[in-house]
């Protein structure tokens, strides 16, 4: 008789406890996927400022495929200025991959012809998380 109402506490000790952790387990696992997708989104919101940062830089494309490795590359872009276009050449120290070099290049000329406005980049922002 009396064993019985120790089953019965003991049994909802190890509920609320077992409750407790698996609570506790999803609020982390949310937390985690909320910050993915915000780092997700920052990221995403970060690529297209620069797709439209940098849509008046030209390039040359090279069609040798996704593992293709430079030494050097060359850009062609417009001076906002004079309206005249001025070719670069860029020579990097080891090879690297043809499209992240593009990319670096592109980044490095937007910065001087086109900076980051954080306006943008937050409406950009804003509306990738809206999206999610």
């Amino acid at each position: 008789m009396k064993q019985t109402p120790l089953l019965i506490i003991a049994t909802l000790i190890l509920a609320t406890i077992f409750s407790g952790f698996l609570f506790t387990y999803s609020i982390q696992t949310a937390r985690n996927n909320v910050n993915i997708q915000i780092c997700h989104a920052l990221k995403q919101s970060m690529k297209q400022d620069l797709e439209l940062r940098t849509r008046q830089i030209s390039h040359s494309q090279h069609r040798k495929g996704k593992q293709a490795k430079t030494k050097c590359i060359e850009l062609t872009e417009e001076n906002p200025i004079t309206h005249q276009a001025e070719h670069k050449r860029f020579t990097f120290k080891d090879s690297i991959n043809v499209l992240t070099a593009q990319q670096m290049l592109k980044q490095y000329i937007s910065r001087n012809l086109n900076p980051i406005h954080p306006d943008s980049l937050l409406k950009l922002f804003t509306a990738e998380l809206n999206r999610l």
